[in-house]
């Protein structure tokens, strides 16, 4: 009897470590609720830590400068306020153009 406790009691602590570890590795790709994505200027919707480095690399050089010009960063807020990655949200301010702020996500995202 000591034997199938001890099997299913491992089962179950396999199943959450498993929980655990898939959780992690989805935390870029969560979406926040309507209302708190962010919307560039050509009218494409972000909902993810994931999609914004997609789209950073794609985005035209015209629509990056829309939202980092001026002394402002909307990249910067977005991920620092809707996120919560402070960390992240200060590499995005080093980036000097969307491939580079894209990198610099993508880093991030491998390494947490």
């Amino acid at each position: 009897m000591p034997r199938k406790k001890t099997q299913k009691t491992q089962v179950k602590k396999e199943k959450k470590k498993a929980k655990r570890t898939r959780k992690k590795e989805k935390w870029y790709k969560e979406k926040v609720g309507d209302g708190k994505e962010f919307v560039l200027v050509n009218s494409v919707r972000i909902y993810s830590i994931k999609q914004l480095a997609d789209e950073l690399l794609v985005m035209d050089e015209s629509t990056y400068y829309y939202h980092t010009g001026q002394g402002r960063n909307d990249f910067y807020n977005w991920i620092k306020d809707v996120f919560g990655l402070g960390e992240l949200a200060e590499e995005i301010l080093k980036a000097r153009n969307s491939i580079e702020a894209a990198a610099r996500v993508y880093k991030y995202i491998m390494e947490h």
